[in-house]
């Protein structure tokens, strides 16, 4: 896979030269930072979608396809319901689908990797961000470590999966991360983040 290149850089970070926009009081209560998606495979099907994809998933450990905000994990792979025929495999490491993924003539499959690019972002003011970026209530009790929500922000379509209490990813379209990354940094700034590298 051809190594991919951050939309974001040579972007000068917001605030000072240090790249810390946190309130002279007090440490930063957020940190965000990017990166590229180590491996999205997107599987879609039509009539019988569930039955038709239970070989594959059986074969990488899944019980069922599971609902629409609950991430599956296991042995560093992720498997997220988008909608009735559409599932996404998220890897935790880059690997070639060939080798472990034979779905049948029922089934697409689509390397959506390159298409999508994460803003991960940590630290106590999480909810207090997400909250203002989505209509989404993000408080731990609604959305806890585990779930997942496709919503928007900024006018553009993402997916937010809150990996821990304090730690959630953002998958944007790659095309989009320029917009959407600075509409997300210009909002957490009052709340106090650091950009990290």
């Amino acid at each position: 896979m051809p190594e991919m290149i951050s939309p974001l850089a040579g972007l000068p970070a917001p605030g000072p030269a240090d790249g810390t926009t946190a309130p002279a009081s007090g440490d930063a209560s957020l940190t965000l930072s990017d990166r590229a998606p180590p491996f999205i495979l997107q599987v879609a099907g039509w009539a019988n979608f569930e039955t038709a994809i239970q070989p594959l998933i059986a074969d990488l450990g899944f019980d069922a396809l599971g609902d629409y905000r609950t991430v599956q994990s296991r042995d560093g792979r992720h498997l997220l319901r988008l909608a009735p025929d559409r599932v996404w495999l998220v890897s935790d490491a880059p690997h070639t689908p060939a080798a472990d993924l034979t779905p049948g003539d029922r089934l697409a499959t689509l390397d959506v990797t390159h298409g999508r690019w994460i803003i991960d972002i940590t630290g106590q003011a999480l909810e207090d961000l997400l909250a203002r970026l989505a209509p989404i209530d993000f408080r731990e009790r609604h959305m806890p470590a585990g779930c997942f929500a496709q919503t928007a922000i900024h006018k553009t379509s993402v997916l937010i999966w809150r990996r821990a209490s304090q730690h959630a990813q953002i998958f944007c379209p790659t095309s989009s991360v320029h917009a959407l990354w600075s509409f997300i940094t210009d909002t957490a700034t009052p709340l106090g983040c650091r950009i990290a590298k």
